[in-house]
Order: structure tokens, then sequence, then C-alpha cells
């Protein structure tokens, strides 16, 4: 019974060390997307608009996964580009 519970802790122990653990952002987290342009970035996240619509996003992104949200304006229409340009 002690041989099997040994090597039941050495087979997590090694399951455990194989598998490893990373916080390691994946470099592909900001590939370019042609039809976005950066407004603004600062570490995980980014201001976007769109070069067709004019249409401002924020771009979140952490390690495995990435969120996308357009903003709004307090009137709750789209923000668009061309209205911040002079601001």
């Amino acid at each position: 019974m002690k041989k099997i519970i040994l090597c039941i802790m050495i087979l997590i122990v090694l399951t455990v060390s194989l598998c490893g653990c990373t916080n390691k952002q994946n470099e592909n987290d900001y590939r370019p997307i042609d039809n976005f342009e950066t407004i603004q970035s600062d570490g995980s996240w980014r201001v976007v608009y769109d070069k067709e619509t004019g249409v401002m996003y924020l771009i979140i992104a952490g390690y495995r996964e990435r969120c996308i949200t357009p903003l709004y304006n307090a009137d709750g229409t789209l923000k668009t580009y061309k209205q911040d340009k002079g601001e």
C-alpha cells in the first residue's frame, strides 16, 4: 500500500512539474488588425478606431483572454474618432 501511495505522489509531482505555469503575456495578444488604428495604449489595454467607420473601441488583453467593446458618448451614441480629433 505504501508503494502505491508513493507512486501516486511521484506521479502528481511529475505531472505538476512537467505542466509548468507561466504568466508571460502572449506576443500575439496585440497582433495588428488591418482595419483598426491605435489611438492610445497603456500596458494591457488599447483604444483603437475602425478606419472605415471611425467607431472607437477599447481592447483589453490579458493572459489567454481578450475583450473588445465599443465606446459610447454620454447620450448613448457610438463614439467616433472624427468627433474627438479636435479635443
